[in-house]
């Protein structure tokens, strides 16, 4: 597939699931989430699509957000089949690729080193010059 194509693909699903995703799933445990990324297998027949749950905190770790995360990714996991049935007449395509979802932990590693970030500030600030 041209990179072109698969690049304007990939930025359409982005917007449409965005759309169906956080009002046409009626599933409770799909909460809002925001989708980051998705990756087109070069035929077009796959799509890993990256996701980050709304409400999650910024600890991966915690039980908490493990399980949101958890809920979301299998509510997600179930309403495959309603989100291609939905996708097929918008993206005009010859073949619907098949949706494998996954959690972003891009976003988890962002806020960890923006803590960081804040924590060595604050530390500085502390410190008394010794110029």
């Amino acid at each position: 597939m041209d990179p072109i194509r698969k690049a304007r693909l990939e930025s359409l699903m982005i917007e449409e699931l965005t759309l169906l995703i956080n009002g046409g799933i009626k599933d409770p445990r799909v909460g809002q989430v925001t989708i980051t990324k998705i990756e087109l297998t070069p035929d077009a027949k796959e799509a890993k699509i990256y996701f980050v749950p709304f409400g999650v905190s910024a600890d991966p770790e915690s039980d908490e957000s493990r399980e949101t995360a958890d809920d979301c990714l299998e509510g997600l996991r179930n309403s495959k089949g309603f989100l291609k049935r939905q996708l097929g007449p918008i993206l005009k395509t010859r073949n619907i690729p098949d949706l494998f979802f996954k959690e972003d932990l891009g976003y988890y590693n962002t806020s960890r080193v923006n803590e960081l970030l804040k924590q060595i500030d604050s530390e500085k600030a502390r410190e008394p010059d010794n110029e």
